[in-house]
């Protein structure tokens, strides 16, 4: 119980939504609050060590150049568009609810390992992929849902896409895409224990399936997951990478004959696997790997600034003016309805604080991941690939991935676990 209790709260922070009855925040800033008089509780208690660590200064003073470049911003254009100026703020709410959701894994468990946070990571990913298959497929599920769950479900209803509960496009598509590779660094890492790599394979292929379903960002993940186990073969893992591809073999050979039954026999599976995989329908078809998303993605690249101010220090726009200023006379997008017609991550930012704020950027997560490897000296791998998880989020949508890198930046290691994972990698580069 105490495992499902800590599960569902781990799902209100990665999926954080906002309740009907009560529509005054959200389920991250409520964990956030909780997280906070947890922290508070605890400096009282032990009364000992520094209030913020080193690792949390370094961060927060990156989080803080990424809100000075929107500060300056803002000034020089004399906008009042502050998404990205108060950054330091909402980095904070996520390690508040953080540090509460990662108090809570150790008092269950004991301690927190990097492998524990991942599985209720990659666990609540499963569930979200399951609560949206009940979504679809059980109305009265569905209807509960709707009633009680504030997520934009009009919307989603009106764009005919499918969700969980608070996991809906491009922010449910990036948390299965970290999930997968979650996924593909454990399976070779844990290569030897059948029974659990088994279990992992099967939860990347119903990611791989129902996440798709919900959206496609998820491919981003098995990009580069399967980049990883070639990684993995350059690093002399062979042996660990073949007993992966041989599991997967054997699982693909039973759920490919599932699948295509279902395909086959159900129209809502064969239009919810249409739209999953329509690149690959469209490459065998018609010999194109276009979709309608990515040709709106295509058509959004091609509006860049032209002014040479806006590239330096951005028009201090991030969302439609027509939301943030009400002295805004300047055009309105009826396409896409976002500032200058687009909604790419690289070219939002730029618009809103040019490139000195996105090289900004950039380096917060470079040094969230310099910060989470130290923590994590034999998992350096796992943190790069999230790094460059989030540099290629951007090149679709503007949406960051530091939820993630905010829970291992919570945990503590126990001293004997690094030592213990040291030792069982020198034995596996030994073997």
């Amino acid at each position: 119980m105490a495992i499902l209790i800590t599960g569902i709260l781990c799902s209100l922070y990665m999926f954080p939504f906002s309740f009907t009855f009560f529509p005054v925040g959200n389920t991250k800033i409520y964990l956030a609050v909780l997280g906070a008089l947890m922290f508070a509780f605890d400096r009282i208690s032990k009364n000992n060590g520094p209030v913020v660590s080193r690792t949390m200064l370094n961060v927060s003073l990156a989080a803080i150049a990424v809100s000075m470049a929107g500060v300056l911003s803002l000034a020089y254009n004399g906008a009042t568009d502050t998404t990205y100026a108060q950054y330091v703020i909402l980095m904070w709410v996520w390690v508040g609810a953080a540090y509460f959701v990662v108090k809570c894994i150790e008092r269950v468990h004991g301690k927190v390992t990097l492998e524990i946070v991942a599985l209720y990571f990659i666990g609540m990913c499963v569930a979200q992929c399951a609560f949206a298959l009940m979504n679809e497929f059980i109305p009265a599920f569905k209807n509960i849902v709707d009633a009680v769950v504030e997520q934009g479900t009009e919307n989603l209803n009106e764009l005919d896409r499918m969700y969980g509960i608070g996991a809906s496009l491009d922010t449910a598509g990036s948390r299965f895409a970290c999930a997968l590779i979650l996924l593909g660094y454990l399976m070779v890492k844990r290569a030897d224990d059948s029974k659990r790599m088994l279990a992992y394979i099967v939860m990347y292929l119903f990611i791989v399936v129902a996440g798709n379903m919900v959206a496609r960002t998820t491919l981003a993940g098995i990009a580069i997951s399967g980049c990883y186990f070639l990684y993995a073969l350059w690093q002399g893992k062979s042996r660990e990478v073949s007993r992966v591809f041989v599991y997967f073999g054997i699982m693909l050979l039973v759920a490919v004959p599932f699948v295509g039954y279902l395909y086959m026999t159900s129209p809502e599976v064969n239009k919810l696997i249409q739209f999953a995989f329509e690149y690959a329908f469209n490459f065998f078809e018609e010999g194109s790997l276009e979709t309608g998303s990515t040709n709106d993605l295509l058509a959004m690249w091609t509006y860049v600034p032209t002014e040479l101010k806006t590239w330096i220090i951005g028009d201090g726009y991030f969302m439609s003016p027509y939301l943030t200023n009400p002295y805004y006379v300047g055009s309105f997008d009826v396409t896409w309805g976002f500032y200058m017609s687009t909604d790419v991550g690289y070219l939002r930012f730029i618009y809103y604080f040019g490139l000195i704020g996105l090289f900004t950027f950039i380096w917060f997560f470079v040094r969230c991941t310099r910060e989470c490897m130290k923590k994590f000296p034999v998992d350096k791998a796992v943190f790069v690939m999230l790094l460059a998880m989030n540099l290629i989020l951007w090149a679709k949508v503007s949406t960051d991935v530091f939820f993630i890198f905010a829970l291992f930046l919570m945990v503590d290691p126990v001293p004997e676990d690094i030592e213990q994972s040291i030792i069982e990698e020198k034995e596996n580069v030994t073997a």
